[in-house]
């Protein structure tokens, strides 16, 4: 059965890493491991964390129910921090202005470890119609 994660358990792992990440309807942040695609010997592929856990999808995470945001934020164990915040989900398909949503959420829940957290769109064509900028 996938494992969900708690910030908690994140910061217990003592690892740099990217973890996916759902915001549910009533604002609960719910963590979920990264992809990992093992191959096994039979040839099957299955998505496994290096310890065997199963690694739940975006969708999975809030029981398939709607979010408000989705994606994957790297916590940086080194500095103990939430650093990049992606909105790249699969199944979802969030716009790019769910991550200004979620980085919110993520600072009204998380304070004293997402002051560093940047916005990393999985669509830079996407963000520029919401927040027109010119790149060099």
């Amino acid at each position: 059965m996938p494992k969900m994660l708690t910030i908690s358990d994140i910061q217990a792992l003592n690892r740099s890493a990217f973890y996916r990440f759902v915001i549910s309807e009533s604002g609960v942040i719910i963590f979920g491991y990264e992809d990992n695609i093992m191959t096994l010997s039979n040839g099957k592929r299955q998505n496994l964390t290096s310890d065997g856990i199963e690694i739940a999808p975006h969708s999975a995470l809030n029981n398939y129910q709607p979010v408000i945001a989705a994606g994957k934020i790297y916590y940086n164990h080194e500095i103990k921090k939430l650093t990049e915040l992606s909105n790249y989900s699969g199944h979802f398909k969030p716009d790019s202005s769910s991550l200004v949503i979620a980085k919110i959420f993520f600072h009204h829940q998380f304070r004293e470890l997402s002051d560093h957290i940047y916005l990393k769109p999985y669509s830079m064509k996407e963000l520029q119609t919401i927040f027109p900028i010119k790149l060099n």
